[in-house]
This record gives C-alpha cells, structure tokens and sequence, in this order.
C-alpha cells in the first residue's frame, strides 16, 4: 500500500468477480487507492471489531462515511457542494418518494460511468453482513438488528446522462403532477441500485411492475396494457369419430380363461 494512504480500504462482497465489478470499486482504482477484497463474510465481521491497524484506520468503502476528497482540496469540496445544490430538488423529492427504504439520498463523487450507488451508514450492515443476519432467526426479534439494516443511502452520480434527465423531470412537474412513468423509472433506478450493490430487494413486485411497464412501452403497447383473453375455437368432433377407436366387447365372446379367477374367493 502506497505511503500517502492513511487509510486501509476494503469491500465485502460474495466473490471475488463480484466485488471486482462493483461500480463503487472503480473511483478508487482510478485514483490510485488499494482496496482489499473481502469474500468471506468472517472476513468482514473481524473488521468491524478492527477500527485501526499500524496507526492507519481501517473503513469498508461500502459504508458512506469515506470520503474521496483530501481534507486540503477545497476547489474539490467547492465543486461538490456546488453540485449538491444543483440536484437538491431531485434529492429531496427522491427521498421523499422513497420514504423508510432509504435514510438518505445524496450527491456522490465517488461514482465513474454508473448512475448511482447503494451505500450503508457507518455503524449500518453491510449488503453481506445484512444477509448473514437475515439468515440468523434472532434478527427478526432484534430491533437494533432492523434498525440497521434500513440505514441505506442512495448516492447518485451527477453528471450521468439518467440523473441530468431525472433532475429535469423533477423541477419541471411538481410532485403530485409527476407522471406516472418517471415515477416508474424512479423506483427502476433504486432497486437496479440495490441489486447492484449486493442488496435483495423486499419485494420482487416492485422491480418486476415498473420494468414489465417499461417493456410494454419498449414495444408500442399502453403503459398498463389489459390482459385480453384470447378465444379459442375447437371444433367437435362427430360423435361416430370419437369411439371409432373402440373396440365393441360382446360379453358372450368371452372365455372363461379371460377372467380373472382369485382362489380366495
């Protein structure tokens, strides 16, 4: 590890190809950042118990209290808040159309070519961490346990193409005039988030409703497209075809060798 890192980074996740293509990893790889990859989940356990090694700290780069920007780079610093500002009209409806699913949602620099990211707090689960717990039947009696795992925070990239497009939606309509199908690619957008940062999804339907939706629209149908039931025509068929495949038994043509005959009867 290079001399000026202070800190030791690493990422959980279920393997190390996973991990190697999460959108968060690319940022720091770009900038010259070693990050440890962490595919075991007693891998990730031990260092929650570990807040330094060697004087250097130690931070998971899927929690969102890492920063990318050196304490002394204030143009940096400028440049982001500058940016927040610009898309707080997007932020704030986001979470408020989100609601419980997310603590927050942000601007981040810590993205390259993805639209956005899910990140946990610092003292939250991590997307591993939170399946070993739901694997562990205690959890559901365990109000902290719960209370952890919904600490997530949305942070999105602010120069992707989507994000510029969602902004423009958002301060163009309020919020009760906002159609349907922004709404739509809204709810998309997170749970892609979510999949793509190692988290499940709570419910299925809200992934597969709006994208069965988008595809409707993909092919020229209406948004919320009815189910027609199609009719079936059979023809019947002549009584006379149907048993001609059967075979006539006449009771008299039968031998007494034919039946079947039990001895203790």
């Amino acid at each position: 590890m290079k001399d000026d890192q202070d800190t030791i980074l690493y990422l959980p996740g279920d393997s190390k190809d996973q991990i190697l293509k999460s959108p968060i990893l690319k940022k720091y790889v770009k900038q010259g950042y070693e990050v440890l990859l962490m595919d075991d989940p007693i891998d990730e356990f031990c260092t929650q118990h570990l807040s330094e090694y060697e004087k250097r700290k130690v931070k998971s780069i899927a929690k969102d209290d890492v920063s990318l920007i050196d304490q002394g780079d204030e143009l940096a610093k400028k440049k982001l808040q500058k940016l927040k500002e610009m898309y707080k009209p997007l932020t704030d409806w986001w979470k408020k159309f989100l609601g419980k699913d997310v603590e927050k949602v942000i601007v981040s620099n810590k993205l390259v070519d993805d639209p956005l990211f899910v990140l946990t707090s610092q003292y939250g689960y991590s997307a591993t961490m939170e399946k070993v717990n739901r694997a562990q039947a205690f959890q559901n009696n365990d109000k902290s346990n719960s209370y952890m795992l919904a600490k997530k925070t949305l942070e999105i990239n602010p120069h992707h193409s989507l994000m510029k497009e969602l902004l423009t939606k958002v301060k163009e309509s309020p919020d009760e005039e906002l159609d349907e199908a922004t709404k739509d690619y809204a709810k998309l957008l997170f749970n892609m988030a979510l999949l793509n940062s190692g988290f499940g999804i709570e419910e299925p339907s809200d992934f597969t409703g709006p994208l069965q939706k988008l595809i409707n629209v993909g092919f020229g149908l209406d948004r919320d497209e009815p189910v027609e039931e199609i009719e079936v025509e059979i023809d019947e068929e002549p009584e006379e075809a149907a048993n001609e495949d059967s075979e006539e038994i006449n009771i008299d043509d039968l031998k007494i060798e034919d039946l079947s005959v039990h001895d203790d009867l």
